[in-house]
Parts: structure tokens; sequence; C-alpha cells
């Protein structure tokens, strides 16, 4: 009626293709009505499609945020205000630094951009400054959205806070050192209890039974009673077997020549008479640090000494060994201890999860442990049929 071209859009019924969208402009032609239909199906299920995307994007709880090549913000999603502070007026047309603000101050996108061109994702932990002044470290992932010539218009960014999680993390870690420290102290508290056991035992049970005996002794040779000497006898015996199973006793608890004669004099003694004559297995210490100087402080004595004990104790378990060799070495940066035999040797990989043999995976487990307490590290070399070598090492300090 005006003049003026008409332009209307509606749903038509399609009974091939289903329901289409079409745009139609009327417009006169003389006496009669000129049309253009032009079917925007495509592109209006594409717009559905995108708002319904938006929609999800807009309520996710992570940051989502596009921004163009020169860093001004597009879009800015509830997720981003939750996490950042600020709302999308705040945001939208900003730097991109000016509203993220990194911490150090120096953190810039050029590392971004590089792994966009070669085709990456940027992906980073990143610490921000948010509205409210605190810090939050943010799990950052960019990536860029090219046009059909393949150039960067813009970039969308999801940022997910780990905050909370890094800081829980943080407390399990500092809570994980307090207990191995505390583990440490009540290790060397132990042996040094275990010491003081032996020493007692040493002073008081073992000289008793001792000087106990040679009072049989002398007793035995002055008595002119001949029905009393097999009595005599069989008690000096029984004095003898449990002097020796004391001295045993403060063997196994601890070595008391360690502060006397020092480690590797200690380990020799321990290891001819505990592995050498009780299960008769070929034994050998070789010291290859030419050195007449104590190589440990008494602490790291303590450890090594209750490692290499329990070592031994393993490989007259599992090992079965003719032969097994202690070697002391040491370099400028570190100081080692291996223990070294032919026996049977085993899988370590199999055993390293401690699924197979419990046992002796966590008695290596607790090994390695008390090494870590010492800032130190256990090397393992074995395999079946081949013996094992396990290598205690300490740092120089």
């Amino acid at each position: 009626k005006t003049g003026n071209p008409i332009e209307f859009k509606d749903l038509v019924p399609d009974p091939v293709f289903g329901d289409r969208f079409l745009s139609v402009k009327a417009f006169r032609v003389g006496e009669g009505l000129g049309l253009i239909v032009s079917d925007t199906t495509d592109r209006k299920r594409t717009e559905d499609e995108l708002r319904y995307h938006a929609a999800i994007l807009q309520h996710v709880t992570d940051a989502v945020f596009s921004f163009d090549p020169e860093l001004k913000i597009l879009t800015w999603n509830e997720g981003a205000e939750k996490i950042y502070g600020w709302r999308p007026d705040e945001v939208i047309g900003q730097s991109l630094w000016d509203i993220m603000v990194p911490e150090p101050p120096d953190t810039s996108f050029s590392d971004m951009q590089l792994s966009i061109d070669q085709g990456e994702f940027w992906e980073k932990k990143v610490t921000q400054i948010v509205k409210s002044g605190i810090k939050k470290t943010i799990h950052l992932r960019v990536t860029d959205i090219t046009d059909e010539a393949g150039k960067t218009t813009s970039y969308v960014g999801v940022g997910h806070d780990i905050s909370e999680q890094i800081a829980a993390n943080d407390l399990l870690i500092d809570y994980q050192n307090r207990l191995k420290a505390l583990a440490f102290k009540l290790t060397i508290a132990g042996e040094k209890e275990r010491k003081s056991i032996a020493s007692d035992l040493h002073d008081n049970v073992a000289q008793a039974l001792a000087l106990l005996r040679m009072e049989v002794a002398t007793v035995m040779k002055r008595s002119s009673d001949q029905a009393t000497l097999p009595l005599l006898k069989e008690i000096s015996e029984t004095l003898l077997k449990t002097l020796n199973e004391t001295r045993n006793l403060m063997s196994d608890l601890s070595s008391p020549s360690m502060n006397e004669i020092g480690l590797r004099a200690a380990i020799s003694e321990w290891l001819e008479k505990n592995i050498g004559e009780r299960h008769k297995i070929k034994t050998e210490l070789i010291d290859n640090t030419n050195s007449n100087r104590n190589l440990f402080n008494e602490d790291e004595k303590i450890i090594l000494f209750r490692n290499v004990r329990e070592l031994l104790v393993n490989t007259v378990k599992h090992a079965r060994a003719n032969e097994v060799t202690v070697i002391f070495d040491s370099d400028q940066f570190n100081r080692k201890i291996s223990v070294v035999d032919d026996g049977e040797g085993f899988d370590f990989l199999a055993i390293s999860g401690y699924k197979k043999d419990k046992e002796k995976g966590y008695g290596l487990f607790s090994v390695e442990e008390r090494m870590y307490d010492l800032e130190g590290s256990v090397e393992i070399k074995s395999s079946p049929g081949n013996g094992t070598t396990i290598v205690l090492t300490v740092p120089n300090t």
C-alpha cells in the first residue's frame, strides 16, 4: 500500500525435506507483485544452535570468555564473573590483562600466540589477581577462531579455578612432610632405644651370666662330690647357651661396636656373624673409599646400618644366595653402600607396585622411605637368575 518493499519470514511445511524457514521480500512491479524468496533454514538452525550453546556456556561454572587479537574482551560468562568478580558490563571492551591481572606482572600472551600459530592449544596454570585483590590459580586453555581465509579473528578462553585444589595439595604435601619428619625422628629414637637396651643387656645380663658361669666353673674345680659334677656341668652349659642367645639378641638390637669402631667395621662384624656364621653364606666387605675418617654422621650411621641389615635379612629370606658382598664407595658428590648377592634375583618391575611379594615389596619401600629422610636414594638392579644389587646413596653435604 505504501509502495515500499515488504519483508517477512515464516515457517513453511515441506513434505520432502521437513519444515523450511523462508525469508520473503514483496514489492510492486507495475500493476503486479514481485517476490524474492530466500531459504534461510540452515542459517536459522545455526543461529538456534549458537543461541543454545551460548546459553549453556553462560551458565557453566568455568570461566568462558572471548577476546580479539588486540586482547579486548568480547564476551564474558557467569562462570568468569564468579571466578574473577567482574560483571560483563564492566569488562566488555576492556583489555584482557587489565581484568585478568597476571602475577608476576610481566606474564604475557606471547607464548600463547606462538602455540596457537603452531596449531596447538595454549594451556597453562596462571596466578592471577581478581577484582577483590586476592590471588587465584587458574588453569587456562585458549584457542583461536579463524575466518575462511585462516586469519585469526578472535580467541576463546576457558579458565578453571584450581586455587582450592592447589591449597589442599600444598596442605597434603606439608602434612606428608611432617609425617616423614616425625617418622624419621621415631626411627632415630627407636634405634637409640634399641642401643640402650642392648647396652643394658651387655652391662647387666650378659656380664652377670658370664660371672655366674665363672663361679660355677670354680665350684666344679673345688667340689669333691662327683655326684654333683654332671649337674654343675649342665648348669654351666645352660648358662653358656643363654649367654650366647643374649649376645645374639644384643647384636640384633644394635651393634655395640658401631660407635666405637665405625659403621664399616660394625657392618663387617654383623655381616660375618649373622649372615656368615648363622646361615653359612660366604660374606665379604669391600671398602673402596680409601678413607680412615667417618664418612657418615650419627643419624646417617643409624639409618644406614638398619637399612643394610634389613637388606641382608631379605637376602637370607628370599635370595637363596651363596655369596653376599657389601661395598663402600664415595666420590666428590655421593657416598654409597651396595649390597650385592648372587641369588636367584627377582623381577623388580613386578614387585615395585607391591602386588606379588608383599613382604619383600614393603621391606624395600621402608628402606626407600628411610633413605628419602636422608635426602638419599635407592637403586635396585635385579632380574630372575642374575642376582641382585641394591645401592644406597647419600649425597655429600
